[in-house]
């Protein structure tokens, strides 16, 4: 029966991850025009994305200004995540915090820091203040410089227009 149970759970994944990806067709010049080519199938996404998209690299993350507002964004598609960006200065301490969490929708934030060059792990933080599952990391800025936030879902479970979670950098 657990053998059944754990076959039936990978199936589903598998499923999951084959009809969550979109393809996308790219002509080749060789052919002509006319020739017939494979038509691009879009694969259905969640909810619409959030004002922030696309921010899914660290090369398209959006500018959060530091004691600013907070941004609302959300899990809008399968295994989204989002990346922001801010300024800083050496010597400063930040924080780095998701609030308003969807809990009732199971949104459970990951926040991953990344240096300067937006690849080089500095710090993550999970769950900082359970039962509530938002994540803060405080840290202090070793050089000035753009540095940039990962903000991800703990799990791809869930996703679409109620995944919804709120962020924000401040300075004391």
């Amino acid at each position: 029966m657990r053998l059944k149970f754990l076959f039936s759970t990978f199936l589903f994944m598998i499923l999951l991850s084959v009809f969550s990806c979109t393809k996308t067709t790219t002509l080749n010049p060789a052919f002509p025009a006319n020739s017939p080519t494979p038509a691009a199938t879009a694969t259905p996404v969640g909810a619409a994305g959030d004002a922030y998209e696309d921010d899914d690299t660290y090369l398209n993350a959006k500018t959060i200004t530091v004691n600013g507002a907070v941004q609302h964004h959300t899990f809008h598609d399968y295994c989204d995540q989002d990346y922001i960006k801010f300024s800083a200065v050496a010597g400063t301490s930040y924080t780095i915090q998701t609030l308003n969490l969807n809990v009732a929708a199971h949104v459970d934030t990951v926040i991953t820091l990344y240096s300067t060059d937006g690849t080089t792990y500095i710090s993550e933080n999970d769950d900082y203040n359970s039962p509530n599952l938002e994540s803060k990391l405080t840290w202090i800025a070793p050089s000035t410089g753009v540095y940039y936030v990962l903000v991800k879902n703990y799990t791809c479970g869930g996703y679409g227009a109620n995944f919804t979670y709120d962020i924000e950098v401040t300075t004391p």
